[in-house]
């Protein structure tokens, strides 16, 4: 059972160390989304993807240590992590790291969820200012600044270039 909880210790150990490398990424696509620096943006995306394939790994280790040790219990139903640390002799402290452990990402998971919320924001505003732009470009194209009144009406709508929806 030991070996099972250090492991535990060890995965969520891991995990919160490439969620606080997430956060410093998404604090740096904030700055990267505020200076419309849009390769930079496509790189770190990359960067968020490979990151977050990684988190997938090592949450599937997790369920696997969690599936080992509810086993171990003997347990019928899923058990939270404070389930199986109220059963853990806690003899050199192994309960009070998992727990600091999972203090810990749960702030640095707030705060990344909070940045994330602000990058939604800051992309979505983005996009309107670039769809306002091209409506506004646009319009001027199929108008004209000085229109001959007879030419107006001899001509169709023109056909804009840009799908102001795109």
């Amino acid at each position: 059972m030991r070996i099972l909880i250090e492991e535990l210790q060890d995965v969520l150990s891991d995990e919160f160390k490439l969620y606080k490398e997430m956060l410093q990424i998404t604090t740096q696509k904030t700055d990267i989304i505020t200076s419309g620096k849009i390769n930079d943006l496509d790189s770190i995306t990359h960067l968020e993807n490979s990151m977050i394939l990684n988190l997938g790994k090592l949450e599937e280790r997790r369920e696997k240590v969690l599936n080992n040790i509810e086993k171990h219990l003997g347990a019928e139903e899923k058990l939270t992590i404070a389930d199986i640390l109220s059963q853990v002799n806690d003899s050199d402290g192994i309960r009070q790291k998992i727990e600091g452990v999972a203090n810990m990402m749960s702030q640095v998971l707030d705060e990344l969820k909070e940045k994330n919320d602000l990058n939604g924001l800051l992309i979505k505003d983005t996009l309107e200012y670039i769809e306002l732009n091209i409506n506004l470009l646009t319009n001027v194209s199929e108008r004209g600044i000085y229109n001959n009144k007879v030419q107006k009406e001899n001509t169709a709508q023109k056909i804009s270039l840009f799908d102001s929806k795109a």
